[in-house]
Parts: structure tokens; C-alpha cells; sequence
């Protein structure tokens, strides 16, 4: 019957066949009723048999079309499945790697808590945000808390540095998302898909709490976290330059649930470095990465850097120069110590943020977390910044401080002065002010006074307070009603 399938697109070819029978019966009269009326009915037959062999071609190109969208939606799934497996296999790898770390004194996640499915809640989840910044601190801060709160809740990580990858490396499952400036977007559409990428990470991760780590709160964090009725913490790094804008910050309490400020102590009262006056806020010691039980030996860090231990070696570190170039300085720093003599070699650090460039006959390191091989070193020729700064007054580093007058917020100057009044480091502007202070501290007796007065000067590392801050958050400081439900899907088909 394959032959009756034209029929089906041609229906009225036969109707016109039956219509032309009609007027030959009129042309012979009644003698053709016989042949006419016979013909009539082949047709009819003809045209039925096509409209049924139709519509059963009809149901078997339906059905096989329902088959191919199947096939189509099995071979997505697999798509997913395979995605989801390279996944949990980068994430088994980055816990390996955690693992070592831990093991060699730096704590992260554990390797089961990683690969626990995100949407599977056993213990609270804590979704951390970083701003991007010129350098790594906001994002080495948050690593710091979510560090030192791994017994109490699991960390994820949406960060707006292109160095987020340290934080994946370290253990924490991680999403990088383009700043505003390297968007090219304008900052309403910015916010508007950066709260879209919030609210699908809330989704996903199903958080307790969320933290955010930045001088201003982006809109879309604390607008995603106020849908999802969950507490936002704000960890605020203090000391800023006056001409920084304080208005939310002074309105906190209609953003944020929770505002952490990480002191300047031993340095600076809390009163200087607080960027406002409020009862409310939560001061905190200073918040760093490293401990002093993390640091490596001596031996240990010359050799993993292949450093020659019958010289002496000073560690040039000045920044990312995000916001500028401290090529000058940098300069300054290396021709000084090799003044010093054939035994003094500087060594100078390269951010992760930082292009590759050629170093020349200097020598160049990147490692992350520096600071943990800091007993390398004789002393350090280093930028002021926050997290520089106390990892060297928490781990008895001497230093010569060069601040960075390019920080748009952070005042360097500030920080830098207060440690050399107190004796802990000196204070360099110029780069004769640098020729200088590395003479100073190439005496081995000056060094020695140096650390003995850093050692008198120590305070606890803030990022275990912080850490039961955002812990009692999760437990208490939430705001689970009909948003958090829906957020979460629960209830959603009462909708």
C-alpha cells in the first residue's frame, strides 16, 4: 500500500476523478450507472484506504519523534553525568592537594565534606565572596576564616579575582566571576547579572550564611542573600583613606545581618583603624593565613625554593602593581642588597595576579602562601598592605615597608608608620629611604633587636573569632521564613 501515500498530499487529485465520473454519467445516461457507480466506489475505497494508511504514518512519525527527543534528552544527561564526574575529579584532586597541605601544617576541608553533593545538607554550608581588589587579601582573608572554621560548617567560594584558583587549589569548591572593570559592562548590568550568578550559587549550595569580603557590599550579594533570607556577614578590612566613601557602612544594619572588622593591632588603636565608630561592629584581632606552627624550617623552605644556604637571602615582594608600577622601587630594592656584598642575593616575588615578565639575572618566585616560607629570609623589602603587614608582625618577620599610594582605599602609609614608631619595621618612601633601611637591617645585631621586639608584640589571629562569628550565624542568625523556603524550592508547587 505503499503507493497510496501520494494520495495522502494529493486527496484532491481522487476527489476530482469522482467529480469527473459524475459528468460522463450525465454525457451516457443510464446505461453507464453501472460502470460509473462502480468506479465511484473503487475511488471511495481508494481514498479511505490513503486516509487510514495516513494517519498511521502520522502515529509512527509522532512516536518517532518522541524517540528521538528521548534519545536526545538521555545523551544531555550523559553530558551532565560526564560533566559532573570531570568535576568531582577536579575536586578529588584539589582535596588531594588540600590534603598535603594539611598534612604538611596549612588545615583545609577534608575530602569527603568536598565531594558531599552540594545540594546534600548535613552540616551548615557558608558561601564566602570576594571582591577582586588590587592584591589577594580579600580572598586570602576569607580563605583564613574558612580555614579556621572547617569543624563547624563547609565553604564555598564565588570570587571576583583572577587569582580565585588558589582558593580551589586549596581545597574549596570555587566559581570565578569577571569584575565589573574587566566586563566592559556598565555597573547596573554588572549588578544585575552578578545578583543572577548569586541567586544560582544560593540555589545550588543551599548556604546557611553568606560573607562577603569588600569595602563596599555589591548590590547583588546582599539583594540574593536577602531573598533567600539568609544572613550576610561583612568582613571589612579597616584603616581606610578618609576619602573613602562611609555611607553604607554607617547603614549597615539595612544590608548586612553582621559587620567583622579585623583590627590593626598590635599596631594601631581600634579607634584609628575602625573606618567608623559603632558599638555594634565586631572588632577582631588581625586575620592572616599562616601560623607560626604553619611556617616552614629554614632548610626546608631554602630547599624548596633552591636557595643557596651558604648565602644570605632577602625577599623583595611589592605588590601586584595592579594599580601601578613599583618597577622603580623594585629596582631600588635589588641594586641595595646586592650592594651588601656577593653573599647578599635578592629574591624577588611575583604575584599570581602579577604578569610573567623576564627577570633577568634576579631571581624570581611564585608561591601562594608566601609567607609560609618566610624563615628563608634574612628580612623583607615589602608593600604595606594589610595582609603583608601582620603575616610579618605575626611571624617575627623584620621588614622594610614601602607603601603603595595607588590603593584606592587602603592607607598604606598609615600602617607602615605605625609599625616603625613601634619598632617593628621600617618605614620607606624613597628609594634612598630603601638604600637605607636595607643597610640597616643587614646587621646581623639589628635584626636581632627587631625580632626580639616582634616577639613581644604578638596577638591572636582574629580569623578564629571570626570563624565562630559566622558559625553562630548559621545557627542563629538567619532569617528562614516563607523566602528561604521558596527560595529553596520547599513549597514551591503551593505557589
Amino acid at each position: 500500500m505503499q503507493w497510496l501515500r501520494p494520495v495522502l498530499d494529493r486527496r484532491h487529485v481522487a476527489y476530482a476523478v469522482v467529480a469527473a465520473l459524475g459528468l460522463v454519467l450525465l454525457e451516457l445516461g443510464d446505461g453507464a450507472w453501472g460502470l460509473v457507480g462502480g468506479a465511484a466506489l473503487v475511488v471511495a475505497v481508494l481514498v479511505w484506504a490513503a486516509d487510514l494508511q495516513t494517519k498511521s504514518v502520522r502515529r509512527n512519525d509522532v512516536a518517532t519523534l518522541r524517540l528521538r527527543r528521548v534519545e536526545t534528552d538521555v545523551k544531555a544527561l550523559a553530558g551532565s553525568a560526564a560533566y559532573a564526574s570531570t568535576t568531582l575529579s577536579a575536586v578529588r584532586t584539589a582535596s588531594e592537594q588540600a590534603r598535603r597541605a594539611a598534612e604538611s601544617g596549612g588545615g583545609s576541608p577534608s575530602a569527603a565534606d568536598l565531594e558531599r553533593p552540594a545540594g546534600e545538607v548535613t552540616r551548615p554550608r557558608v558561601l564566602f565572596v570576594t571582591s577582586n581588589g588590587s592584591g589577594m587579601g580579600h580572598l586570602t582573608r576569607l580563605m583564613a576564616i574558612a580555614g579556621a572554621g572547617r569543624e563547624q560548617f563547609d565553604s564555598v567560594f564565588v570570587s571576583l579575582s583572577t587569582a580565585a584558583e588558589v582558593a580551589a587549589l586549596n581545597g574549596f569548591p570555587t566559581t570565578r566571576v569577571e569584575s565589573q572593570g574587566a566586563s566592559g559592562l556598565t555597573w547596573a548590568e554588572w549588578n544585575r547579572r552578578f545578583a543572577r550568578v548569586m541567586r544560582d550559587q544560593i540555589s545550588a549550595h543551599r548556604p546557611s550564611a553568606v560573607v562577603f569580603d569588600g569595602v563596599q557590599v555589591f548590590r547583588g550579594v546582599h539583594e540574593a542573600a536577602d531573598e533567600a533570607g539568609i544572613p550576610l556577614v561583612w568582613v571589612c578590612r579597616g584603616l581606610w583613606k578618609k576619602s573613602v566613601p562611609r555611607e553604607q557602612l554607617h547603614g549597615w544594619r539595612d544590608v548586612v545581618s553582621k559587620v567583622i572588622v579585623p583590627t590593626e593591632r598590635p599596631v594601631l588603636p581600634d579607634t584609628t583603624a575602625a573606618p567608623v565608630d559603632d558599638p555594634d561592629i565586631e572588632l577582631v584581632d588581625p586575620i592572616t593565613l599562616v601560623h607560626p606552627d604553619g611556617l616552614m624550617a629554614k632548610d626546608a623552605a631554602m630547599e624548596h625554593l633552591g636557595l643557596d644556604p651558604s648565602q644570605h637571602h632577602v625577599l623583595i615582594q611589592l605588590g601586584s602593581g595592579a594599580l601601578g608600577s613599583r618597577a622603580a622601587q623594585e629596582a631600588a630594592a635589588v641594586a641595595a642588597v646586592r650592594e651588601l656584598g656577593p653573599r647578599w642575593v635578592p629574591v624577588v616575588f611575583r604575584s599570581p595576579l602579577a604578569p610573567d615578565r623576564d627577570g633577568g639575572d634576579v631571581r624570581i618566585v611564585r608561591e601562594y602562601p608566601m609567607s609560609r616560607l618566610l624563615k628563608a629570609f634574612e628580612f623583607s623589602v615589602t608593600s604595606a598592605g594589610y595582609n603583608t603587614v601582620h603575616e610579618n608582625l605575626r611571624l617575627d618577620q623584620p621588614a622594610v615597608y614601602v607603601p603603595d599610594h595607588n590603593m584606592l582605599a587602603d592607607d598604606q602609609r598609615a600602617r607602615a608608620a605605625a609599625a616603625a614608631s613601634a619598632g617593628l619595621g621600617y618605614l620607606a618612601e624613597t628609594e634612598d629611604d630603601i638604600v637605607r633601611a636595607v643597610r640597616d637591617l643587614s646587621a646581623d645585631d639589628r635584626r636581632h633587636q627587631m625580632v626580639d621586639l616582634l616577639g613581644d608584640h604578638h596577638v591572636g589571629n582574629g580569623a578564629q573569632d571570626a570563624a565562630r562569628m559566622v558559625a553562630d550565624m548559621t545557627m542563629t542568625g538567619g532569617r528562614p521564613g516563607l523566602a528561604h523556603e521558596f527560595f529553596y524550592g520547599v513549597g514551591a508547587e503551593q505557589k
